[in-house]
């Protein structure tokens, strides 16, 4: 069961393909309550040649966070001008990024 992680704040989604969304939540209250701030840089897919984005999440700022098992339709998040970011979630907690889609929200 996949985990969407998303904040009316952010430009961005973060989709957890086959995670628990109840982990996928542990982890980011944790990283809200350390007031961690996190920058990504999301890696492009291999038929993208551009540079990597890189993005700056102040976790403690954002004050509300949506953790659901279904990510919006495609037309619904170019409406929203949201960028889906595939996320996958390491053993240590750590979260790798790679974008889904070539162009940054704009």
């Amino acid at each position: 069961m996949p985990a969407y992680v998303s904040s009316p704040e952010l430009t961005f989604g973060f989709l957890f393909a086959l995670e628990d969304p109840q982990r996928i939540a542990d982890v980011v209250g944790d990283l809200m309550e350390r007031h961690a701030v996190s920058v990504f840089r999301i890696a492009r897919l291999s038929d993208d040649d551009g540079p990597p984005e890189r993005y700056v999440v102040n976790w403690s700022a954002i004050p509300q966070i949506s953790i659901t098992t279904t990510a919006p339709e495609a037309a619904e998040l170019h409406a929203q001008r949201i960028m889906l970011v595939n996320a996958f979630l390491g053993e240590g907690g750590e979260v790798r990024l790679y974008s889904g889609n070539p162009h940054a929200p704009s």
